[in-house]
């Protein structure tokens, strides 16, 4: 319950508060790497003048000491070293999450976003590609299911701003036929359409698309 109510408070800015909620279950379980993790990204949100980097960056070495097996540990770390600029220890920490759990996709989405970002379009595309070959069901079809959909969601996104607007549809249309409910690639897919002056496709995307994610939320 400590942990809940110190996720909360984090999220409302109440970093003192969730401190205490934090140090109230490590005072009795030491090495729990979620609590531990949650401590570390709710240091790192303090105002930049509050931000005590070697804590945060001890806090990630203590959650992934408790649990060396919790891709969502690599994840988060690696997230914050690479606002510290790091971004080789970021790759890093990315690769050895998905050693540790080869289907866990968020990390997979993180480090292609990674490589997007902060190196070539090829190489984020290799990420992505190796992550939906990882992730993919054997029922899940062409697209490889629903842990695949946020990774084809981000490489359409990747191809639209390389400017390959036909990839980018591809990948979207993957990420929907994956999971109909991802937002994300609705979203993004409306966005792509209407920058491009593509309004009634835009429209129609959203509206058609939309009504699917609604339909699987009742469902």
């Amino acid at each position: 319950a400590y942990l809940q109510l110190g996720v909360m408070e984090s999220d409302c800015g109440n970093y003192d508060r969730a401190k205490d909620c934090f140090e109230k279950v490590l005072k009795f379980d030491q090495r729990n790497s979620r609590v531990l993790q949650a401590y570390a990204i709710m240091e790192s949100r303090r105002p930049r003048e509050d931000v005590d980097s070697r804590r945060v960056l001890d806090l990630f070495e203590r959650a992934l000491k408790a649990n060396p097996r919790d891709a969502g540990v690599y994840q988060a770390y690696a997230l914050y070293v690479a606002e510290l600029g790091d971004i080789d220890s970021a790759r890093n920490l990315l690769k050895r999450g998905t050693e540790v759990d080869k289907r866990h996709a968020p990390v997979w989405q993180a480090w292609g976003v990674l490589e997007t970002r902060y190196s070539t379009a090829k190489n984020a595309r290799d990420v992505f590609q190796q992550g939906i070959w990882a992730c993919a069901s054997s029922c899940g079809g062409q697209s490889g299911g629903r842990r695949c959909a946020r990774l084809w969601q981000a490489w359409g996104v990747l191809e639209a701003q390389e400017g390959d607007h036909a990839a980018a549809r591809r990948c979207f249309s993957r990420a929907l036929d994956a999971d109909p409910r991802n937002v994300a690639a609705v979203t993004a897919w409306t966005l792509m359409e209407a920058d491009l002056g593509n309004y009634a496709d835009a429209r129609s995307i959203f509206e058609s698309k939309f009504r699917l994610v609604i339909q699987n939320f009742h469902s």
